[in-house]
């Protein structure tokens, strides 16, 4: 994976598990939670401890790469 100078990934080969396809152009990439923040706080999440709330979105087992064309948003998928 290539990177700017400003940590984002520009280039690299990434796998996207909804189409079975790589992915090249990190501007072609998105990433999907595979626990839907919602799903945490109706979960408990508000209880949790400020770094526990930040672990779902940061955690890399918890985020899937996939081609942004084919990522549902929010609103739409089942949370």
């Amino acid at each position: 994976m290539q990177r700017d100078d400003r940590c984002r990934a520009t280039s690299g080969h990434w796998g996207s598990v909804y189409e079975g396809k790589t992915i090249t152009d990190a501007s072609d990439l998105s990433l999907d939670h595979m626990v839907p923040l919602a799903n945490a706080w109706r979960s408990g999440a508000k209880g949790w401890e400020p770094s526990a709330r930040d672990s779902p979105k940061t955690t890399h087992p918890q985020l899937l790469a996939v081609s942004a064309a084919t990522r549902l948003p929010s609103a739409a998928r089942s949370e």
